[in-house]
């Protein structure tokens, strides 16, 4: 028996390493919010890497003029950022959304799970797209993720809403910097190629989807 007993200890010796290891890894809790960076980013490399494309995807952007708008719109240009070639906006289009998506992403991924935060992504985005289409008129279109990143600047302050004091001091930070953002927009002066009638709306779509998602976790 004592060296049954020696074996057995032996063999959850050499388990522990692997189990300390699968543990380390179901505590990361940002699959959907990578999936998602990994989408835009894909987007992106078809339309302006000639080596995977080059191809621009007009038709996916949010075109405000009635005769070229397609309902699928909506949700395409969310995943769609301008040409890092053409001007110093464009340049930091996609890696401001995509820090801002992953950043912020990952904290309502962590409270809400990937229905969460992919729910808030793409509800968010959709509202701030159909707010500027209803909005905005004239012979120009919209792309970029920022709307739907909007929503989640706010969405993320209020998943960390709980009685727990690193909780509150995480919704703080997180907070201040949404209403840095969004008071940004109501104040400050318009920017060429911004659009702030979807950033705001966005914000307002974060707040949504937010109870949205929390009274889903509460009924279920």
């Amino acid at each position: 028996r004592g060296r049954a007993d020696v074996e057995a200890k032996a063999a959850e010796a050499k388990a522990a390493p692997a189990q300390g290891a699968d543990a380390g890894e179901g505590r990361r809790r940002d699959t959907a919010t990578c999936l998602l960076v990994l989408l835009n980013v894909a987007v992106f490399v078809y339309e302006w890497l000639p080596a995977f494309g080059g191809h621009a995807l007009y038709g996916w952007r949010l075109h405000h003029d009635g005769r070229r708008f397609r309902a699928a719109q909506l949700l395409t240009s969310m995943f769609c950022h301008g040409d890092y070639r053409n001007s110093r906006w464009a340049k930091r289009h996609l890696a401001s959304n995509l820090f801002g998506l992953y950043i912020f992403g990952r904290a309502v991924e962590e409270q809400s799970g990937s229905f969460g935060v992919v729910f808030a992504y793409v509800f968010c985005g959709l509202f701030a797209n159909l707010a500027s289409k209803l909005l905005l008129h004239g012979a120009y279109t919209s792309l970029g993720a920022s709307g739907a990143v909007f929503g989640l600047f706010v969405a993320a302050a209020l998943t960390k809403l709980a009685p727990d004091w690193r909780s509150l001091i995480e919704c703080g930070v997180l907070g201040q910097f949404a209403l840095s953002q969004v008071w940004g927009e109501l104040a400050g002066p318009s920017r060429a190629g911004v659009n702030k009638t979807a950033h705001l709306a966005g914000a307002v779509a974060g707040v949504v989807a937010w109870w949205l998602v929390r009274r889903r976790r509460t009924n279920t």
